[in-house]
Order: structure tokens, then sequence, then C-alpha cells
């Protein structure tokens, strides 16, 4: 599967996802199956997300590109899911998204840096991680902490299947989101991904992301 391939296959998916969580009773079956099939969107995106951070030209626009993103996404975030255009308890994907770029960022220049101490960059990096961590538990992002490990999983196990779904496991049983092992499914288009790009679609999830919310919205206050 190509980078497209797996763009289209994660915006079905968070689609999905979002559409049970606005219309749909959490009690019934559809709702179980929509929102288990949308768990696969996000680790989809970090797989993104690292691969992105590898292959772009310019990381410090990636980085501004994902944060300005963030901030236009999140009033039509904040409608969608809690009907107000500020909602401070939560914010959207796309934070936690820039967060963990930003910390694979730091991570590698820490081992450029400090490649003659091999204990200063571990700590360093460690450091970097829980800073991240914390930061998005303050923000209170969209899988806050669990998000930052899974991005980072796929960046360390990056190339190796196996050890990413045991990192992806241990994160999730260790911060006690069962329902979230569902997101392992989403290895399995990740292992067909054959490192091509396909047709370029760079703003397409961007203007996506907060324009389905908007029309959720509109749809949820016409119902």
């Amino acid at each position: 599967m190509s980078v497209f391939a797996l763009k289209i296959l994660a915006i079905l998916a968070m689609s999905l996802d979002h559409i049970a969580a606005v219309f749909l009773s959490p009690i019934n079956m559809p709702y179980l199956l929509m929102r288990g099939f949308g768990r696969i969107a996000f680790p989809i995106f970090c797989f993104l997300i690292v691969e992105g951070y590898y292959h772009t030209r310019d990381v410090k626009k990636y980085m501004i590109r994902l944060a300005g993103f963030a901030l236009v996404s999140e009033i039509p975030f904040d409608l969608c899911f809690y009907q107000k255009p500020f909602y401070w308890q939560h914010q959207n994907v796309f934070f936690t998204l820039a967060l963990g770029l930003i910390t694979i960022y730091a991570i590698d220049e820490i081992k450029k840096r400090f490649s003659t101490s091999y204990i200063k960059a571990l700590v360093l990096q460690f450091a970097v991680i829980i800073l991240a961590m914390t930061t998005a538990w303050f923000l209170s992002t969209d899988y806050s902490m669990l998000g930052i490990l899974i991005i980072i999983a796929f960046y360390v196990g990056r190339g190796n299947i196996i050890q990413i779904a045991i990192s992806i496991c241990i994160v999730t049983l260790y911060l006690g989101n069962t329902f979230q092992l569902y997101s392992l499914l989403a290895l399995i288009p990740i292992y067909l991904y054959n490192g091509k790009k396909g047709p370029s679609m760079r703003y397409v999830f961007y203007v996506f992301y907060p324009a389905h919310m908007l029309i959720l919205y509109v749809m949820s206050s016409l119902i």
C-alpha cells in the first residue's frame, strides 16, 4: 500500500469513528464496530508522521504546518464533540501529532550532538520524552501520553513490525486503555506499505480533518 492508500484508509476509519461518536448510542453494536474500526486511524497517522519525518525536505516547516492546523482545527473539534467553540479540557489530535514530531526530531538532534556520550544522550532523550508526555497530558490532547508513546514506538521500531506491535501492546495495557488494542489491526495495512508515495494529497487530510467535523456539527445541530 502507498502513502496515498494508507491515508485514505485512515480517513475512512476516522470518519466512521467520529460519526459513531456524534450520532450513535454507545450501548449498541454498530457504535462498537465503528469505533473499534476507527482505532486503526491513529496508528496509521503516527506511522505516516514518522515516515514523513524521514522524507520531508524541511522538518521545521512540517512542524509548523502540523501546529498551524492544530490551531485551525480546534474550534471545529470543540463544536463537533462538545458543542462549544472553546472547550479547554480536550485538544484535537493534531496537537499530539505535532508534539510527537517535535519529540522524534529532538531525539535525533540529541543523538547527533552527544554521539560520544551515550549516557548523557540517553538521559536527555528520556527527559524529552517525559516532557512531551507531560505536555500532552497537561494540554489534554487527543490520545495524550499514549499518542506520544505510539509515535515513538514507530520511530524506534521503524522497519520492525513485531517490535512495534509489542511496544504498542505494552504501552496500551500499561495506560489501561484496552479498547485501544483494536489499533493493532492497523499494523496489517502498515505491513503492506510499499514505500511509495502514490498520488499527492498533502493538504487533503489537513483540510478534511476540520472540514468533516464542521459538517458533523452542522448535521447534529439539525437533527
